[in-house]
């Protein structure tokens, strides 16, 4: 019976929202984008979102904040929650019935412990997953299992007005590198807990929280907490820009309209219509919406994002967007955390060659960051055109200036090893040319450009902090080593 009354009160509006979306993504998500949505349906239909968020965490993945379904994760580690729980208490109960509350104290003990530790060693993999996670949903239960509260109404009030403000302290103070969750998602956490254990009735706060627009602000929550997300996206890939305040507060009333929507003509009848207490038709057709979702997601990626859905003229374009040099390999390349090609390797010379393939000895060496590796396939075709041979070398965020301070102090250590052994390489080999390639404004401004990776406005004016001097002196002393 829980189990059913969690699939009538969320499986409706959330394949709703699925639905509607998915027809907004077909008209504005160029292919990759839509792959990405594809999987996303899916993960969300089988609540794993919180899992397949945390594997496409990467450096060149689609960034977060375009994500249309990105707000199911939390759905995702709610429901993974609501499948362990029940059978967890029920054998709590039957095994250690009066230790139910220690038990449910020292599992969210740990799994904070869990939290706070992962927000600096895994932070992805702490914002994400279940057992992280857990002990923000325990508290919950903590409330619902703690006796009930005899403060009175002053005491209450008290309560109820200190949660509140730890609630809002969350909501004003924190800012988008706040790390979180761990000890700062207990403030918001203990605050929820306790206005919820008050039980506040009288005052200013029992008149704020039981007046009717917050009473119905809290009967339409979850379908405003399932609509608002998508709209903002779609707003932002619609328009091309992020919202401007008129369109932010236009996000706002749409989600809210939406949300009405939704809970009256959805979520209502879903929980008390007629097929509501029939248990074959519940399991029916939520069995036909999960089936449709992951099949959906199947054969979008099946078929690469669909690009037919585009214009003939933008589908040849978008053919060049993903496409990926064979220098960026880990057999020719260091990522920015170290994987791929070896100082050891390096040294030796065992890097990928660039050019003909000869017997003889490289003339060149390409050399520098991730933008070498996005250049050596032209410096690689002019080579072959004019039958020579040389050779590539790189790593992520690593410009080629030895003995340099170029950014922050942990960039410039990680890159000194790597460099080094360039410098060995070249001076063992003496090639004829080098090509020094870096993204040379993000070492001379340590910025990068205005939007890059969602939106780029050319109208927006690009950093000029200058830190030139410390580059422009590596540079020289790089150049008078090699001459």
């Amino acid at each position: 019976s829980f189990y059913l009354r969690r699939m009538r009160r969320i499986f409706p509006a959330l394949f709703s929202m699925i639905a509607v979306s998915a027809v907004a993504g077909w008209f504005l998500l160029m292919p990759q984008e839509f792959r990405y949505f594809g999987d996303s349906i899916q993960s969300a239909a089988l609540f794993t979102s919180n899992i397949l968020f945390r594997s496409e965490s990467g450096y060149f993945d689609l960034s977060s904040e375009m994500k249309p379904l990105l707000h199911t994760w939390s759905l995702s580690v709610e429901e993974q929650f609501y499948l362990i729980f029940p059978v967890a208490v029920f054998l709590a109960f039957k095994f250690a019935h009066r230790h139910i509350r220690a038990i449910v104290l020292a599992v969210a003990l740990l799994s904070f412990g869990a939290s706070t530790w992962g927000i600096v060693h895994s932070p992805e993999k702490a914002f994400y997953l279940l057992h992280f996670r857990v002990w923000e949903l325990l508290i919950g239960v903590l409330v619902a299992i703690a006796p009930a509260s005899t403060y009175g109404a002053r005491g209450s009030q008290a309560l109820a007005a200190l949660g509140l403000l730890a609630v809002l302290l969350a909501v004003f103070v924190y800012s988008p590198d706040t790390p979180f969750p761990g000890i700062y998602a207990a403030v918001p956490c203990l605050g929820t807990a306790l206005v919820i254990h008050a039980h506040c009735r009288g005052g200013a706060i029992g008149r704020l929280l039981g007046n009717p627009v917050s009473v119905f602000i809290g009967r339409i929550s979850y379908s405003l907490y399932l609509w608002h997300w998508p709209i903002i996206v779609f707003l932002r890939y619609g328009l091309g820009h992020e919202l401007t305040t008129g369109w932010a507060l236009t996000a706002v009333a749409m989600s809210f309209a939406l949300a009405y929507i939704s809970w009256r003509f959805v979520e209502q009848p879903a929980r008390y219509g007629v097929l509501a207490s029939s248990r074959v038709a519940i399991i029916g057709v939520s069995s036909a919406a999960i089936s449709s979702a992951v099949a959906f997601g199947f054969i979008v990626n099946d078929l690469e994002g669909i690009p037919q859905r585009l214009p003939e003229k933008a589908r040849t374009l978008y053919q060049a967007t993903y496409d990926e040099s064979p220098f960026s390999s880990s057999r020719c390349f260091t990522d920015s955390n170290g994987e791929g090609l070896t100082p050891v390797q390096i040294r030796r010379g065992e890097i990928c060659r660039v050019g003909v393939e000869t017997a003889g000895e490289p003339r060149f060496l390409v050399w520098g960051d991730s933008h070498a590796a996005a250049i050596a396939p032209a410096i690689d075709l002019a080579a072959r055109q004019m039958s020579i041979s040389g050779m590539f070398v790189g790593r992520g965020s690593c410009p080629p200036l030895p003995n340099t301070d170029f950014g922050p102090p942990g960039a410039v250590k990680r890159c000194i090893e790597h460099n080094s052994a360039v410098m060995s390489l070249i001076e063992k080999r003496k090639f004829a040319f080098v090509f020094m390639v870096g993204y040379w404004p993000k070492y001379v401004h340590r910025e990068e450009l205005p939007g890059q990776g969602i939106f780029f406005d050319p109208g927006v004016a690009p950093p000029r902090t200058d830190w030139s001097i410390p580059v422009r002196k590596g540079l020289d002393a790089t150049l008078t080593k090699l001459a």
